[in-house]
């Protein structure tokens, strides 16, 4: 579908094969190993989540496939990860609406994969992006 520049490293972004539908859920997007699989890329909020989840693999020490393995394997693990790039695509939409980023706590206390996660460390890891990134957007990207 289209390759996006992030952070100075190519991201291919690729319409999701039929076998992701097995092991995620349908409508979802999903990150592996560097690459975004994705059906709509109208949702720009979606993709800057997962390009959240690029930067985690690309950033984790023993290697992308290491990432997934313990994102699979490790709840807590995934939902550590989850949290972030929710709070980043929560952030992206807020910008996008003029709109505080606090005000989706509620639906980020909705989300299954980071259900019980405390409003407090939401709201500070919201406040804290608030205050690094005021006017401008977390995940910077552009097409190659």
């Amino acid at each position: 579908m289209a390759t996006y520049i992030l952070d100075n490293k190519p991201v291919q972004v690729l319409s999701k094969p039929w076998w992701i539908g097995w092991i995620f859920a349908e409508g979802s997007a999903v990150t592996i190993n560097g690459t975004v699989f994705i059906n709509d890329l109208g949702k720009m909020c979606v993709l800057n989540h997962e390009f959240t989840h690029v930067r985690q693999q690309r950033a984790y020490p023993s290697g992308m496939n290491a990432w997934l393995l313990k994102y699979l394997s490790n709840k807590s693990f995934r939902v550590s990860q989850e949290l972030e790039a929710y709070v980043v695509q929560c952030h992206e939409i807020g910008i996008l609406y003029g709109q505080k980023s606090t005000e989706y706590l509620t639906f980020l206390q909705e989300v299954p994969l980071i259900v019980g996660v405390k409003a407090d460390q939401v709201n500070s890891m919201m406040n804290d992006l608030w205050k690094k990134y005021p006017n401008n957007y977390i995940v910077e990207y552009k097409l190659s």
